[in-house]
């Protein structure tokens, strides 16, 4: 039952993920062919590696297809929380941030293979983590502007003060694209730190969604179990 979930969690993630790559001019079907023949044949074979492109792969592949170095950010900030099935409803249906943020970290990482969130309380906040175990350096930003994007794009559409006193820490040197990430998040940001992490104050927490109704969170969160 739990690998259920977990693919049907990730089903409503994937299907506008690769819409979006779609409505930006990349052909799924000529990404898909052009990572598999980036492959390096393993030393036991002289065949490609046909498994399926993994995400840290598909952002990599899709940044060089389409010359934008700040792809991931602009697909991230596109997704619109409508569009992810009964787990979107769910999240919209809860009552605060801090309510979105639980539901968030318990079924968000089940999207990206090799990444988890932690969380760390202080008294006047909340610190979400994210960790990375799988890809290069390069496809690990990617991966971070993807989901931190997403993010912001989730609170912009329950709340009207999406980055209520945020600041975030990146763990990699500022890069060539910083211009988009000061228009992503115009709060503050720091790079060259220990980890990449999101601090929520508990004034942003406590904010109140537009779209929270308690009834109807029940019935969307009895679906996503």
């Amino acid at each position: 039952q739990n690998t259920m979930q977990k693919l049907t969690i990730r089903d409503f993630t994937v299907r506008p993920f690769r819409a979006r790559l779609q409505s930006l001019g990349i052909n799924y079907t000529e990404l898909y062919e052009r990572i598999i023949l980036q492959r390096e044949p393993s030393a036991n074979t002289t065949q490609a590696d046909h498994s399926f492109p993994s995400i840290q792969e598909i952002l990599e592949t899709a940044v060089a297809i389409s010359g934008d170095p700040a792809l991931a950010i602009r697909i991230g900030g596109s997704l619109d929380v409508t569009e992810y099935g009964t787990y979107g409803l769910c999240i919209m249906s809860c009552v605060n941030m801090g309510a979105a943020l639980e539901l968030f970290l318990r079924y968000g990482q089940t999207f990206i293979d090799g990444a988890h969130w932690s969380r760390a309380q202080y008294e006047d906040g909340l610190i979400v983590r994210l960790h990375q175990d799988t890809g290069t350096d390069y496809q690990k930003r990617l991966v971070t502007e993807l989901v931190f994007s997403n993010i912001h794009a989730f609170c912009r559409s329950l709340v009207a003060q999406p980055l209520e006193g945020l600041s975030v820490h990146f763990n990699y040197p500022r890069p060539a694209c910083a211009a988009a990430y000061k228009n992503q998040w115009p709060i503050p940001l720091e790079f060259d730190q220990e980890y990449s992490q999101i601090f929520l104050p508990k004034r942003w927490q406590d904010q109140l969604t537009r779209t929270g109704n308690p009834t109807t969170h029940v019935l969307f969160t009895q679906q996503c179990e």
